[in-house]
């Protein structure tokens, strides 16, 4: 029920951005819509609503980058490692003109779980370094556990338990234990 209130005054919403033209509040609401069907794991209509916002979004906006990059992680999760490079290269490119240090990083560190989930550790591990080089250090710590799953994956078992301990000592301090509990659980 709260379900079909939420896409009728959507729906509602749409209909008046569109009859006044309001390009920007489109742009938002289809992108808003795009991960609202994507946690609903409804592939196809977050896709079809994320590329409604690509529509309507300027030419080099981060909001825009990120619908590309969201794009490319519904892609992989289907299997569909061609589409989704394809639009990882759009979104670091429009990346590189908004000059937005964690949209690039959160880019690199999808290629580099692309080139993980191939089995090209090489690969993965440079793309793992660029994101290290452009993250937030509030959202290091998932760099660095996609970092040892790959240290893992080299056989550099040293090098994955430090950064491990790393991140377990900087969740301990936060006491963010249920985060904690969570990565270890993907582990």
């Amino acid at each position: 029920m709260d379900e079909l209130i939420f896409i009728r005054s959507i729906r509602k919403i749409l209909s008046i951005q569109h009859q006044y033209r309001l390009k920007k509040g489109l742009m938002e609401t289809y992108f808003k819509l795009g991960r609202y069907y994507q946690e609903r794991l409804d592939y196809l209509q977050s896709i079809e609503n994320y590329l409604r916002s690509i529509e309507y979004s300027e030419k080099s906006s981060i909001l825009k980058g990120e619908a590309y990059l969201n794009i490319a992680k519904i892609f992989t999760i289907m299997k569909k490692s061609n589409l989704a490079s394809s639009f990882l290269e759009r979104a670091l490119q429009l990346s590189k003109i908004v000059k937005n240090k964690q949209l690039t990083s959160d880019i690199y560190r999808h290629f580099s779980f692309e080139y993980y989930l191939d089995n090209q550790y090489m690969k993965a591990l440079k793309y793992i370094m660029k994101a290290e080089l452009y993250c937030d250090p509030s959202k290091m710590k998932v760099v660095l556990f996609l970092k040892s799953k790959i240290f893992v994956k080299l056989e550099r078992k040293k090098e994955a338990r430090r950064l491990l301990s790393l991140i377990v000592e900087t969740e301990l301090e936060k006491k963010s234990y249920k985060n904690f509990i969570h990565m270890i659980s993907l582990y």
